[in-house]
């Protein structure tokens, strides 16, 4: 959903396209508007505080070929691009997560083992922080988070059934404190307080 709560929002990796729908005071979804996506294969997302969408888009897992895309969502729905496809030279990127306080946003790369950081602007324009592999994860990272004092990100690894910590540092950028490994096998999804 939009910060605003007006609308909900779906990225379709077969389609290239990110749907959304306009809710009405109850709630209620109205018709799908379809919507085409500036990158290859959107997948995950999150938006800022401002409600600036980032998308990261996987490129249907070429190597090195992932990127991240910004949008504006007006009220009825309908998507503008405020940055295309901005590469990050990683592979299989994944999900999002934007600091609450901070303009940075974070897209962990599963084929990479890698998280990439893009400063989002004032505007919601993207621009890679580094060469995009700014901190390496343990195998196959999918789920992120980040703590709500945006102190902390916790990246979910899905091969080697791992949770790799790191601190943010004022920059954005990411020290890595630890790894706790043992989690239940094929283990999905994660929350940070």
């Amino acid at each position: 959903f939009t910060p605003s709560g007006t609308v909900l929002v779906v990225t379709e990796r077969g389609t290239n396209n990110i749907t959304t729908f306009n809710l009405n005071t109850n709630g209620v979804a109205g018709p799908a508007q379809a919507q085409a996506a500036n990158g290859v294969t959107p997948f995950g997302f999150d938006f800022t505080p401002g409600g600036v969408l980032v998308v990261s888009n996987a490129t249907s897992g070429n190597a090195g070929a992932s990127t991240a895309s910004s949008y504006n969502v007006g009220v009825a729905g309908t998507i503008s691009t405020i940055s295309g496809s901005v590469a990050n030279n990683q592979t299989g990127a994944c999900w999002v997560e934007v600091a609450r306080n901070a303009p940075f946003a974070y897209i962990t790369n599963t084929g990479s083992n890698s998280v990439s950081i893009y400063n989002v602007d004032a505007n919601g324009a993207l621009t890679l922080v580094g060469n995009g592999n700014s901190a390496t994860t343990g195998s196959g990272p999918v789920d992120l988070d980040i703590s709500n004092d945006s102190t902390f990100l916790y990246v979910l690894n899905r091969n080697d059934d791992s949770i790799s910590s790191f601190r943010i540092n004022a920059d954005g950028t990411l020290t890595g404190i630890g790894t706790v490994t043992g989690l239940p096998a094929n283990s999905v999804g994660m929350i940070a307080r």
